[in-house]
C-alpha cells in the first residue's frame, strides 16, 4: 500500500535528469527516515558529551587543535537537538585558514 499517488507517466520528460525517480512513500521509506533521525539524534548527544568533556580541558590543549574556550562555551549553547561539532569544526578551519593567509603575506 502507498500512501502518495505517483506522478502520471505523461507529466515525466525523459531528458530530465530525474526522470522516473519518484518514490512512493511506503512503510519501508518512513521507516528508514526515522531510523536515520534517531541516528543523527544521538550522534548529536554523543558529540555533545564529547565537547563537555573538551569544555573541562585547559586552555592550552584547546590551542593546540585551534579552539578557544570561548568556541567550546558558543557551541555547548546552541540548541539540544543541534550538533555542536560542526561549529567547532567551522572555528577551527576559519582559524586555520587565517593562519595560511598570515604566513602567505609575509613572504
Amino acid at each position: 500500500m502507498t500512501l502518495a499517488f505517483p506522478t502520471p507517466t505523461e507529466y515525466r520528460n525523459p531528458n530530465r535528469a530525474n526522470a522516473g525517480t519518484f518514490e512512493p512513500l511506503t512503510l519501508k521509506s518512513t521507516l528508514l527516515g526515522l531510523f536515520h533521525v534517531i541516528v543523527d539524534q544521538l550522534r548529536a548527544y554523543r558529540n555533545r558529551r564529547a565537547i563537555a568533556h573538551l569544555a573541562e580541558q585547559e586552555d592550552r590543549l584547546l590551542q593546540d587543535v585551534g579552539l578557544t574556550r570561548s568556541d567550546v562555551d558558543s557551541a555547548l549553547a546552541s540548541h539540544e537537538g543541534i550538533d555542536p561539532s560542526w561549529y567547532l569544526t567551522c572555528r577551527a578551519n576559519e582559524r586555520y585558514l587565517d593562519q595560511m593567509r598570515e604566513t602567505r603575506t609575509m613572504r
